[in-house]
Parts: structure tokens; sequence; C-alpha cells
């Protein structure tokens, strides 16, 4: 009976995850993802630290945040305009586009003083300061939880 469970519990959780990646279109998602280009790169790995990479994002996060700042529970000026026209189709298309880029890395332009105390507040937090460890929502190598935490890895 156990095995049987297993089974069904299994089927479950990959016919689910069949519905996750099928929710947009890559090719559909390149060919809306124009306007974002000029920010956020044509592959989706911007050039500028003041926006974030997509590439190689959850399709479902990417998703969510669109739809977030369509609503405007997250606010931004200019993405809150980005994305008011962009359907809930639209916004699994962009995702599903820029999680199947490849995100560039590039090296910290930091001195070894302040790496180090990136890496302490990424790995312990501080109380002094009341940050929290940037890990324990984004992953020991910033892999991010989807949907809810994007991975941090390799942003700039």
């Amino acid at each position: 009976m156990k095995k049987l469970v297993s089974l069904a519990t299994a089927c479950v959780l990959v016919a689910a995850a069949g519905n996750v990646f099928a929710a947009g279109s890559a090719a559909a998602g390149k060919a809306k993802s124009g306007s974002c280009a000029a920010c956020h790169g044509v592959d989706g790995n911007s050039g500028a630290p003041n926006f974030p990479k997509l590439a190689g994002l959850d399709a479902g996060y990417i998703a969510k945040q669109l739809a977030d700042f369509k609503a405007g529970a997250r606010k931004d000026p200019m993405m809150s305009g980005m994305a008011m026209p962009l359907s809930k189709k639209d916004m699994d298309d962009l995702g599903a586009y820029y999680a199947s880029q490849k995100r560039a890395t590039g090296t910290a332009s930091l001195d070894e003083n302040r790496r180090k105390l990136a890496e302490t507040l990424y790995r312990g937090g501080s109380a002094k300061m009341g940050i929290p460890a940037c890990m324990g929502c984004h992953g020991p190598a910033g892999a991010g939880i989807p949907v809810q935490f994007p991975a941090v890895s390799g942003q700039h």
C-alpha cells in the first residue's frame, strides 16, 4: 500500500511540474521581450547594476513579479508602466523565455575587506544591524527558492 501511495504521489508531482513548465512559451516570450531588452539585455543579462539580470530566473518568479508590478503590489514607476499592458499569458511567456536563458556571471568589484563583509552578511546576517542571513531565503549558493525568493548568484 505504501508503494502505491508513493507512486501516486510521484505521478501527481510530475504532472504538476509539467503544468508549471507548460505555463509559458519561450519562443513567444522572446518575441515579446523587445521592450525589456533596453534595461535587462537582449538575453536577460543586464549590463547595468541598477537593472537585475532576468536570465536563468525561475519562470514563475518572473511572471509573479510582473503581475505584482501590474497590480501595484510592487512599486516602480517604470516597471509598473511596462507591466500594465501585459496579459497573464504574456507574463508566463516572458517568464519562460528568461528562464530558458543562461545567466552570465561576472566578478565582484569589491576590495577584499568589503567582500568578506558581504560574505559574512550573506551567510550569517547581522543582529546588530538587524539584517537576517541572506542565504536563509536565497540558499547557500544563491540559487534561490522559486517562486518566493529569486536566485541572486550571478547578479550585479
